[in-house]
């Protein structure tokens, strides 16, 4: 219990200290990742709705891009899932979680964002929520895994 704390801490804060996504985005992902390994999908996944809740009640994340909380968290759960699945082969597993994550981004800014916000912030959602994304859970699935092997020792 002690350690799912620890995790919930640890990825709430994050938003709201740091603000640029390539140094938020990979610190998230590894949480994510390295909570499925010790602590298993079921309470990884509680983890995934607290970044994005914690930016939005903190006003980091602006109200008005509130209807992307629900597919943000949906992509870490897709993050979760993937990595599990395929744990035995950890490497594999956080590549198919990043780019299972990756696709539903890209497939929600296309076609399901374009109904709850307005042009002037769909074009900056939909870029936010494309490669980069890629790229940052494969940077934080990379350092869960090494700081994982480190762990071990």
């Amino acid at each position: 219990m002690y350690e799912w704390a620890i995790f919930a801490v640890c990825i709430s804060s994050i938003p709201l200290i740091l603000h640029q996504q390539w140094i938020t985005g990979p610190i998230v992902n590894a949480i994510l990742v390295a909570a499925t390994f010790r602590l298993g999908a079921g309470k990884a996944l509680t983890l995934a709705i607290l970044p994005s809740a914690a930016a939005l009640a903190a006003g980091t994340l602006p109200f008005v891009l509130a209807p992307t909380l629900p597919v943000i968290i949906l992509g870490n759960m897709l993050l979760i899932a993937g990595v599990h699945v395929l744990k035995t082969k950890p490497v594999f597993g956080v590549i198919l979680g990043a780019v299972v994550k990756f696709i539903w981004l890209i497939i929600a800014s296309q076609w399901i964002l374009q109904f709850f916000l307005s042009e002037k912030f769909l074009g900056n959602v939909a870029a936010m929520l494309s490669w980069p994304q890629l790229a940052t859970a494969l940077l934080g699935g990379a350092i869960a895994l090494g700081i994982l092997h480190i762990w071990k020792k």
